[in-house]
C-alpha cells in the first residue's frame, strides 16, 4: 500500500490543519471544511495535470506535494524577508516576491519530478512523511476537542446581581470598540488626536474615562468579565493563566450573567457581530451576524500563499462587508427598539 502514492492529500491537508490546531478555541470547526475542500481539490487537479505531462503517477505526486509545499511557503518567504534588514528596502511587499517564488517552484517541481531509479522508494518515504506531518496536527486538534468537551466549572452569578426596578426598562446599549486606544495614548503612540470625537461625545451628554483601563489585555478575557461582572478567578476558579482551552470563555461570553439576569426581568437579548469567531452569543433573541467576506480563517490561510487578498479574487473585503452591516444595524436600532416597545439590552462588538 505504501508503494502507491497518497501522500500529495497528507501534505495538502497539513498547512490547513495545523493552522486551525493553533486556534482551535478561537475559530468554529464549520470554518474549516470549505478551505480544506478547495485546497483537496487544487491539489488533485494539479497532481493529475502533472502525471499526464510526465506519464507517471508516482512522479506527478512528488511534484504535487513539492508544489503544495512550496504553495503554502510563500507566506513564510515573506515573514523572513521582511525582519531582514538587508532585504526588506529591496522587498516592501509581499508581490515583489512574487518571481523569486515561481523560480523556487519550478527548482523543486524539476528535481522532485526527476526520473529517479527508486520512484517506489521515494512514494514510500514521502507517504510515511505525510502521515507523520499530517498526524501531528490531527493529535493536537483531538487534545484541545478532548480539554474542551471536559469542560471547565463555571461559577453561578445570578444570583450576586442586585434587585432591578422592573417597571420601567429602558433600553441598555453597551458597545465594544475593541481595540481603540484611550486619546492619550492614541497621541502618543501613533500621533493622533480624536479630541473632536471625545468632544462630541461629551457634548452629547456622555461621560468618557480620562483614565479608562481594561480589567485584561484580550478581547475573551475581558468581555467574560465585564459581561459576568467580576474577576475572571472568581467566576472560573479552575482557570489556568497558561491555559489553552478558551471555550469557557466564550460560554461566559455567550450566555453572561447580565444578559440572562436581564432577560429574567423582562428585556429582549440583541447583538451585533463582527464576525470574531470568539465572540458568538448564539443565545440571543437576535443576532445580527452575516457578512459577504470570507472566513477570518480563511484569510488567514491565503496570507501564506501567492493567491491575492479576498478582494483580489472579486469578493469584498470581510472588514467592509462587517464595517457595512454594523454602521446600518447601529443607524436602525434605536427605531426597532423603540418599535417593539419594551426594554433591550444591545451588546455590540
Amino acid at each position: 500500500m505504501m508503494r502507491r502514492p497518497f501522500h500529495p492529500f497528507l501534505f495538502a491537508i497539513y498547512p490547513v490543519l495545523a493552522l486551525y490546531s493553533l486556534n482551535t478555541a478561537l475559530i468554529p470547526p464549520s470554518d474549516v471544511p470549505v478551505p480544506l475542500g478547495f485546497v483537496l481539490m487544487g491539489t488533485c487537479i494539479f497532481w493529475a495535470l502533472l502525471s499526464l505531462i510526465l506519464r507517471s503517477v508516482a512522479r506527478g505526486a512528488v511534484g504535487a506535494s513539492i508544489g503544495v509545499v512550496v504553495f503554502f511557503a510563500e507566506g513564510h518567504l515573506w515573514d523572513f524577508v521582511k525582519n531582514v534588514e538587508s532585504m526588506k528596502l529591496q522587498y516592501r511587499n509581499q508581490s515583489d516576491l512574487f518571481w523569486i517564488w515561481v523560480a523556487i517552484l519550478i527548482v523543486g517541481l524539476v528535481l522532485g519530478c526527476w526520473k529517479w531509479k527508486r520512484t517506489e522508494q521515494v512514494t514510500t518515504a514521502m507517504n510515511l512523511g505525510g502521515i507523520a506531518l499530517a498526524g501531528i496536527p490531527i493529535f493536537s486538534i483531538a487534545a484541545s476537542w478532548f480539554s474542551a468537551w471536559r469542560g471547565t466549572a463555571i461559577v453561578e452569578v445570578g444570583s450576586k446581581a442586585a434587585k432591578l426596578d422592573t417597571s420601567l426598562r429602558p433600553d441598555i446599549y453597551y458597545i465594544i470598540l475593541d481595540g481603540y486606544g484611550r486619546s492619550d495614548a492614541l497621541k502618543r503612540v501613533i500621533g493622533f488626536s480624536n479630541d473632536w470625537f471625545i468632544k462630541g461625545l461629551e457634548d452629547r451628554g456622555f461621560y468618557v474615562a480620562k483614565d479608562a483601563r481594561s480589567n485584561y489585555c484580550e478581547t475573551e478575557l475581558s468581555l467574560a468579565s465585564s459581561l459576568n461582572l467580576d474577576y475572571l478567578p472568581n467566576l472560573v476558579p479552575d482557570l489556568k493563566s497558561q491555559g489553552e482551552n478558551r471555550n469557557v470563555l466564550d460560554k461566559l461570553i455567550d450566555k453572561s450573567g447580565v444578559s440572562t439576569y436581564l432577560r429574567k426581568v423582562g428585556y429582549r437579548y440583541e447583538a451585533m457581530t463582527t464576525g470574531f469567531p470568539a465572540v458568538h452569543p448564539s443565545s440571543a433573541d437576535l443576532w445580527l451576524q452575516d457578512t459577504k467576506g470570507i472566513s477570518l480563517f480563511a484569510g488567514f490561510l491565503m496570507a501564506d500563499t501567492p493567491l491575492p487578498g479576498e478582494s483580489g479574487l472579486g469578493s469584498t473585503s470581510q472588514f467592509v462587508s462587517r464595517r457595512i452591516m454594523l454602521k446600518s444595524a447601529i443607524e436602525n436600532m434605536v427605531d426597532a427598539t423603540r418599535a417593539r416597545n419594551l426594554g433591550s439590552f444591545l451588546f455590540t462588538y
